[in-house]
């Protein structure tokens, strides 16, 4: 495509990961011109298109990075360390 804007070529990079997970662009690929200037153009660095790869491909999440159990586990957990109810009970008849 024409299209050379930053959001054209993310936009095209994208199309191509998902039709082919294993594709790799070329120099000229990821290279865009900047707005508002006399054709300067720059090229997204190596960091910059391994995330629009993950995004293209649903790899990426957003948020916070998950801790390793759900709340529901998290929860069950504590209830179960807690003290039993009935020893509780009976710790606060003796007070």
């Amino acid at each position: 495509t024409s299209d050379t804007s930053k959001e054209g070529v993310v936009r095209l990079l994208a199309q191509r990961w998902i039709t082919n997970p294993e594709y790799v662009p070329s120099e000229a690929e990821i290279t865009y011109v900047i707005p508002k200037s006399d054709g300067q153009t720059e090229t997204f660095t190596a960091d910059q298109v391994a995330k629009i790869k993950a995004k293209a491909l649903g790899l990426s999440k957003r948020g916070r990075k998950p801790s390793g159990e759900d709340a529901l586990t998290r929860r069950v957990n504590n209830a179960l360390s807690e003290e039993p109810l009935y020893e509780a009970y009976r710790r606060l008849q003796r007070i």
